[in-house]
C-alpha cells in the first residue's frame, strides 16, 4: 500500500469509524544528500536564500529560515556574523509544485459475526424428561472488504539546501560547492507552511553528509523529538 492510499484509507476510516481513536498523522520526507569528505567539519555558517537575495525579508523566509537554522545547530553549526567569517555559505530554497489530481484504490474492511466463540448448556430433569437450553456467544472480525476508488489532490513540496565555500564567491565566477541536502514530500496539504517544519526535521541526520541513496524519513505530527524541534513541546 502505497503512502497516498495509506492516507485516503485513514481519511476514510476516521470518517466510517467515528468512536475509534485515530492515529496522529505523519508526513513522509524523502531525502537525499551529498557531500565531499570533511566538508561536516566546517561548522559556522551564514544562510542566504538561493537565488534572490531580497526575498529574505519576506515573512515567509524568516519563518522557514528558522526551522533550517534548528537542523543546523542540532548538527553543532554555529552562526557567523557574516561570510567574510563563516566556513561555509548556505543557499536555501523552498517551493511547492502544482496540484496535481491522482486517482487511488483503496479497501476498507467490514466488521461482522463470523462464527461461534462459546456455547454454554444449561438442563433441568422432571421425572423421566430432560430440558436443555443452550446459548451461544458469537465471534466477531472482519467478514470482508468494501472496494472504493476516491481522487485525491497532491501536491510536491521541497526544500534544498547548498553549502558553498565562502571563498569561492569572492575569487571565482563559478561557486565551490561543498555539500548539498535536496528534501522532497508528495502529500496532500497545499499549505507548505505546515509542511516545511517536517522537512527541515527530517534533513537533520543529513546535513553535510552523504546519504548514500534517497532515504525516506517518517515524521508523526505528535513525535516528542518534532514537537520539541518545533518548539510546540511547551
Amino acid at each position: 500500500m502505497n503512502k497516498l492510499t495509506m492516507l485516503v484509507v485513514f481519511a476514510a476510516l476516521s470518517v466510517c469509524c467515528a468512536t475509534a481513536s485515530p492515529a496522529a498523522p505523519s508526513v513522509y520526507s524523502q531525502v537525499s544528500s551529498f557531500a565531499d569528505a570533511g566538508a561536516d567539519s566546517k561548522k559556522s555558517f551564514v544562510l542566504a536564500h538561493e537565488k534572490d537575495r531580497s526575498i529574505e525579508s519576506t515573512f515567509e523566509y524568516k519563518e522557514f529560515s528558522q526551522y533550517v537554522k534548528k537542523a543546523l545547530l542540532f548538527n553543532g553549526f554555529k552562526e557567523a556574523e557574516n561570510a567574510e567569517t563563516a566556513d561555509v555559505v548556505i543557499f536555501f530554497g523552498y517551493g511547492i509544485g502544482d496540484p496535481k489530481s491522482v486517482a487511488v484504490n483503496y479497501s476498507i474492511p467490514m466488521f461482522g459475526e463470523t462464527g461461534i466463540a462459546s456455547a454454554y448448556t444449561t438442563g433441568s430433569s422432571y421425572g423421566n424428561s430432560y430440558n436443555a437450553s443452550t446459548t451461544f456467544t458469537p465471534s466477531y472480525g472482519i467478514t470482508g472488504v468494501i472496494n472504493r476508488t476516491a481522487t485525491v489532490t497532491t501536491y510536491q513540496r521541497w526544500l534544498r539546501l547548498s553549502g558553498v565555500d565562502p571563498q569561492s564567491l569572492r575569487s571565482s565566477s563559478t561557486p565551490t560547492e561543498m555539500w548539498k541536502v535536496e528534501v522532497k514530500s508528495e502529500g496532500m496539504s497545499g499549505d507548505l507552511r505546515a509542511i516545511l517544519p517536517f522537512m527541515a526535521y527530517s534533513s537533520r541526520n543529513y546535513i553535510a553528509l552523504s546519504s548514500g541513496k534517497q532515504v525516506e524519513v517518517k515524521t508523526k505530527q505528535k513525535n516528542k523529538d518534532f514537537l520539541k524541534f518545533i518548539g510546540a513541546d511547551r
